[in-house]
């Protein structure tokens, strides 16, 4: 089961980059992937989704600047120390794909 406001990747389509969740209803998902400009619906096979995680080491966009950074360590009030040691708060980050 998947929620609002999820990170997931699409399986079969790296693409499309990472994409959230906008919507959940009896047996449909919407979700916008803004790399691509494009928003999919999804019904009943969910197995094309991939949950995407935030968690240390990953790498991530910032929101407001749109700079690239690491999580060092998530922290016990909803924010994440930076591999800098800024903190930011997680609704301020868009995880990036790895390097090819």
């Amino acid at each position: 089961m998947l929620d609002v406001g999820q990170f997931v990747r699409h399986r079969h389509n790296a693409d499309l980059g990472a994409g959230v969740v906008e919507r959940v209803s009896t047996g449909r998902v919407s979700v916008r992937f803004p790399e691509a400009d494009t928003i999919l619906d999804f019904t009943e096979d969910l197995a094309a989704l991939v949950p995407v995680a935030l968690e240390p080491g990953a790498r991530v966009r910032l929101a407001g600047t749109g700079e690239i950074a690491t999580l060092a360590n998530a922290l016990p009030d909803g924010g994440w120390r930076l591999g800098d040691d800024r903190t930011v708060w997680s609704d301020e980050l868009w995880p990036v794909a790895e390097p090819a």
